[in-house]
């Protein structure tokens, strides 16, 4: 994709695939789970928040540069 933009089509694509096959999605989305929950049992849940944020934030700006 030039310029790593996110077009109508690829967007389609992408829900298609999470409708398509969701237990791969789980899959990918538990390490981000069970990392949440860790964070919160050793530290707190406010610090779990933070780290979400800030995770959201990284993967935001990755996929947007």
């Amino acid at each position: 994709m030039a310029g790593k933009k996110l077009d109508r089509q690829t967007g389609r694509a992408g829900l298609e695939t999470i409708k398509q096959s969701p237990v791969m999605v789980a899959v990918l989305g538990a390490p981000a789970l069970i990392g949440f929950a860790l964070i919160w049992w050793l530290a707190g849940f406010g610090w779990a928040i933070l780290a979400g944020l800030l995770l959201v934030g990284f993967v935001a700006y990755k996929v947007t540069r």
